[in-house]
């Protein structure tokens, strides 16, 4: 919207980048995870359909070897694209595992190549998972009581000066 202020992660000087360093850096948290360090890393980023309005990527591509197994990584990211996607999907030479990219949320959904009529049909298994806790959410409300603390008692203060 024209002259609308912008979100912060949408202004370099104070995120260092776009929302490839907001969000995608989960995705490749949980490829590091799942399959190792990432290896061989390559990519480019740009901003294409936002020009004018910020000056940081909304697109990135990317490629890697992953772990130890050196298999191939490519990924995309169109933070502007018409339809929103947000899939992590592994395909392999029996079958694809897909879950969502950015978040724990969601099914995990596998399918396997059948052994049966010569490989060319695939079974589906969708697994579903709870919401996990946060991880970081106990260190979250701490630091908040404690910046919360210590502006009630800079308030506290200048109002006894």
């Amino acid at each position: 919207e024209e002259g609308a202020e912008l979100p912060w992660r949408l202004k370099a000087e104070q995120s260092g980048g776009g929302l490839i360093m907001d969000v995608g850096c989960h995705i490749l948290d949980r490829l590091d995870m799942l399959c190792g360090p990432l290896r061989e890393v390559q990519g480019s980023a740009s901003n294409v359909a936002s020009k004018g309005v910020h000056r940081v990527e909304d697109s990135v591509v990317m490629s890697a070897r992953l772990g130890g197994t050196g298999a191939l990584f490519s990924g995309l990211w169109a933070f502007k694209g018409a339809e929103p996607q947000d899939e992590l999907q592994f395909i392999g030479t029996a079958g694809t595992m897909t879950m969502a990219g950015g978040g724990p949320a969601g099914p995990v959904t596998i399918r396997r190549q059948s052994e049966e009529a010569g490989g060319s049909s695939f079974s589906e298994e969708v697994l579903e998972f709870e919401q996990p806790v946060s991880n970081y959410l106990e260190l979250v409300e701490a630091a908040s009581a404690q910046l919360l603390a210590s502006s009630v008692a800079e308030a506290e203060t200048e109002t006894e000066e």
